[in-house]
């Protein structure tokens, strides 16, 4: 048995339920997050707190390196845009190793949030920012259009405004990660959010701590976006650099579906005694999409190996697979559980996770599914359609590593080995993220029909 089964629950309202073509993600689930792109814009952060990094060779390695890192995902066509105060016109470029000249950098302020809206309403690739914090603007944004003062922007304090940028990125189906890694800087610095002891706009001087700098990462391809992040962190790692990786969308989706390659000769009966007679399945197959439907006979003479009876329930297994989570080394910023559930009040559902190693030839986990009717189901269920769904609920992970990257004032230049707000950032998005979309943080899918033969 598996120590962390699929919770089991009764059936719920129809109310609840909606097809897959029919769910708004504020999260793409991971399978949906398929649409491959051989293009990246690439948003450099060109204000004077950059031009510290650009005087160490790690710098311009980096750049350097990004049209490997873009090659390796796939992607052959690339162009870069300048974000400071606003952001520039894109042009294509062959290469990024040009931009690590310190005479580039003279922007007073990033508009990180300009570079996000750029980068959803042209959402025809990937996407790369490359920045060194959160805090960028001085100047107050009005509140935006669906009146959320807590998501709008406030003057020195944009890590909200920032955060609704980017969860409304990630709305339109596109995965989103955050990679950190601490560089050699020389200064000066720029306050950013000040302190009892200093002002906003104050110049530090070093000696400087390695300073984090981040590159976000955008793309509608599930596996080109984490391409991206493991080359990234090869990049740290091999020129033993700290680096942080975070994957914000799709985040850690823990559940199960059935198993596009099941064969009939794999079902197999419930294990759970209630279920062990009643109703015979005839046929199980894959249609179109992600949906397996299980054809059954009420009262059956045969089946598979199945014990007929006039009891009304229905029991079978069937071989799932997982529908997968972040590599080891990327942090999620939200996890995704699953429930299963049925559409049908009148229906009483039990399901659990089975790891299978002598019930069949198939070795792997089983999703056993256990059905009793009541009502008018209990005594004719002929030619009757039952959705058996998925119920994703969104919430926050109980461990954040970000915290170590993270400070709440940059007076000291001894704290500056962390971003200003990236914690009060990372919060902001996730729980707007959990939320999805403002509702109990919960979306459905279907993933399997049960059709009873006329």
């Amino acid at each position: 048995m598996m120590p962390s089964p699929l919770l089991a629950q009764t059936g719920a309202s129809t109310a609840d339920v909606s097809a897959d073509s029919g769910t708004r993600w504020q999260v793409p689930p991971p399978w949906t997050l398929g649409r491959s792109t051989n293009r990246a814009r690439v948003y450099l952060d060109t204000s004077m707190s950059v031009r510290g990094f650009v005087k160490a060779e790690e710098y311009g390695q980096l750049l350097e390196n990004l049209k490997y890192v873009l090659v390796g995902a796939d992607v052959d066509r690339f162009e870069l845009a300048e974000v400071a105060e606003k952001v520039g016109s894109p042009r294509d470029v062959a290469q990024f190793a040009e931009f690590a000249n310190p005479r580039l950098y003279n922007g007073r302020e990033t508009n990180l949030k300009a570079a996000l809206d750029d980068a959803t309403k042209w959402n025809a690739g990937e996407i790369l920012v490359l920045t060194d914090g959160i805090v960028s603007l001085s100047k107050p944004e009005k509140v935006g259009p669906g009146g959320n003062s807590a998501l709008s922007c406030g003057a020195g304090s944009d890590a909200a405004c920032i955060a609704a940028s980017v969860a409304d990125y990630i709305g339109h189906g596109n995965g989103f990660w955050i990679v950190g890694v601490r560089l050699p800087y020389a200064g000066p610095y720029y306050v950013e959010e000040p302190g009892p002891s200093c002002h906003r706009g104050q110049i530090l001087k070093g000696p400087f701590p390695l300073h984090p700098f981040y590159v976000w990462v955008g793309s509608p391809s599930l596996s080109q976006g984490r391409k991206v992040v493991k080359a990234l962190l090869d990049f740290a790692v091999t020129r033993k650099l700290e680096a942080l990786a975070i994957e914000a969308a799709p985040g850690r989706w823990h559940g199960w579906e059935v198993d596009r390659a099941v064969r009939p000769e794999e079902l197999m009966p419930s294990e759970n005694a209630a279920c062990a007679h009643g109703d015979l399945v005839s046929n199980v197959e894959h249609s179109s999409g992600r949906i397996c439907t299980v054809t059954v006979s009420q009262h059956a003479k045969e089946g598979w190996g199945f014990a007929a009876s006039r009891i009304p329930v229905l029991g079978f297994a069937l071989p799932v697979v997982e529908v997968g989570e972040p590599p080891s080394d990327v942090s999620p910023l939200i996890n995704v559980e699953q429930q299963i559930v049925l559409n049908d009040p009148s229906v009483h559902l039990m399901s659990k996770l089975d790891n299978v190693n002598d019930r069949s030839s198939f070795r792997g986990n089983y999703l056993d599914i256990c059905v009793q009717y009541e009502g008018d189901l209990s005594r004719s269920r002929a030619g009757r359609s039952l959705l058996v769904n998925s119920s994703w609920h969104a919430g926050r992970p109980s461990e954040e590593p970000w915290t170590r990257w993270s400070t709440d004032t940059d007076c000291n230049p001894k704290s500056l080995d962390r971003t200003v707000n990236l914690d009060m950032f990372l919060r902001l998005l996730g729980d707007e993220l959990a939320s999805q979309n403002g509702s109990e943080g919960r979306n459905v899918t279907e993933i399997l029909t049960v059709q009873y033969a006329k």
